[in-house]
């Protein structure tokens, strides 16, 4: 069995280690690390002009439809080159709201994601700062046809600059994927420390309501059923 790249693999491998090289050069990573918020529009511009933006999400959407192993080649030379910003965050949001997203939402969301116009993350941590599923505690509460959700969330890469957060919250035993537009009234953020200078994290406070038409849905197998 062979599990080497294909060619093409291999081209976009390369592509990405020249790409890099050329506009992530060590000393704009180190300028960047510098500021509070590592954010660089013009690098960003340039990402999504070679299509990385887009490059898990369907043709159909704007992006290029390719599958993780062109996806771990692409992330390996970024790994190298110590890429800066938003892009595994804005990957992550992306993929949540194809997989799980209603089709208004993949149409307002997914070609501006593809297109570089839109940054997005997602909130999943709370005080516990645990990934394990059942430590997600902060209540969505049904509410004249949406949610309202009162609560906080930690670690959040790149909520700084973010246009669209994706807050994972809990409605009984399922989660419930929140999305939050970054301008959204009840929203506030507060920096936090963090070793890796290439990303910013943020502590979320969010006291919102009325929550409509952003929202999906994910049953979660409670212990018993497991």
């Amino acid at each position: 069995m062979d599990f080497d790249l294909s060619k093409p693999q291999k081209l976009l491998k390369e592509s990405a280690r020249d790409f890099l090289a050329r506009e992530c050069k060590p000393e704009r990573v180190r300028a960047l690390m510098a500021t509070d918020t590592a954010n660089d529009q013009t690098l960003w511009a340039a990402i999504a002009d070679q299509g990385w933006t887009g490059l898990l999400l369907p043709e159909e959407c704007g992006g290029l439809g390719l599958g993780m192993v062109e996806m771990a080649a692409v992330a390996e030379e970024m790994g190298r080159a110590c890429l800066p910003g938003a892009f595994i965050s804005t990957l992550f949001a992306s993929s949540l709201i194809s997989r799980a997203g209603t089709s208004q939402q993949q149409a307002q969301y997914l070609a501006a994601i593809a297109a570089g116009e839109l940054k997005a993350t997602v909130a999943i941590l709370e005080g516990s700062a645990d990934w394990n599923i059942d430590a997600i505690s902060l209540e969505a509460r049904k509410e004249d046809g949406g949610f309202s959700i009162s609560g906080a969330k930690v670690f959040v890469p790149d909520a700084a600059f973010a246009d669209l957060l994706i807050c994972v919250a809990r409605n009984g035993n399922d989660i419930v994927l929140l999305t939050v537009e970054r301008a959204a009234a009840g929203l506030s953020i507060k920096a936090m420390p963090s070793m890796d200078a290439t990303r910013s994290f943020i502590k979320l406070h969010l006291i919102m309501s009325g929550c409509q038409n952003q929202t999906y849905y994910q049953q979660m197998p409670t212990h018993a059923e497991l």
